[in-house]
């Protein structure tokens, strides 16, 4: 039990896969040597001993989290959190909002990237102005390639998106098992008409 316990505080990417067996291992003993009215309750008391106090901890870990996971979209290990997440009542809401926080934050991102190489390919233009004719509708033309290169940068920018919805569609299918509750989730975040970030 309290192996099963250092399994779960530790929990780093190849703990994932013990703590899954631990469990597995608790359900086979119970049964060889306790009565089978005995495996359910124990259990229970397992998850919501050990399991259900750390989610948010488990998730948060800076090399082996949430995040990281899907830096490196550890399909396999994702799939493990999921099935342990299930265990519990908790487990699945947590994962949810950590999910959207997580492609709240990829958002986010994006268009901080976006708007910077904007202001990188504007080149100052307002600088360029002559301080008299600021307001006035005499500002020196912008240069010939400014649309285009708004254009380039708004067409990245919505493959930037695409890819990231794409990324996160691909985790929820794979690793969630098309679980709705993470759908919808997903969803409320990525959701134009909410999400400021994705109005860019």
């Amino acid at each position: 039990m309290l192996s099963l316990f250092f399994v779960l505080a530790c929990l780093s990417l190849r703990s994932q896969f013990q703590a899954k067996t631990r469990f597995s291992e608790e359900e086979s003993r119970a049964h060889q040597y306790l009565s089978l009215q005995t495996s359910a309750p124990l259990q229970t008391i397992l998850q919501n001993t050990l399991l259900a106090p750390h989610l948010q901890t488990l998730i948060e870990m800076p090399n082996s989290g949430l995040n990281t996971m899907i830096d490196h979209e550890r399909l396999d290990d994702l799939s493990r959190l999921y099935q342990l997440y299930s265990m519990v009542a908790e487990g699945i809401p947590c994962l949810r909002r950590s999910l959207k926080d997580s492609v709240q934050k990829r958002g986010t991102e994006l268009n901080g990237i976006s708007t910077e190489e904007k202001q990188l390919g504007d080149g100052g233009a307002d600088d360029d102005m002559d301080p008299s004719a600021k307001g006035k509708g005499k500002a020196k033309a912008r240069p010939p390639n400014a649309g285009a290169q708004g254009l380039v940068l708004a067409l990245r920018w919505v493959e930037d998106v695409l890819r990231l919805k794409d990324k996160f569609d691909r985790i929820w299918e794979m690793s969630f098992k098309n679980n709705r509750e993470i759908e919808s989730g997903l969803n409320e975040v990525t959701d134009f008409g909410s999400n400021s970030w994705l109005r860019g």
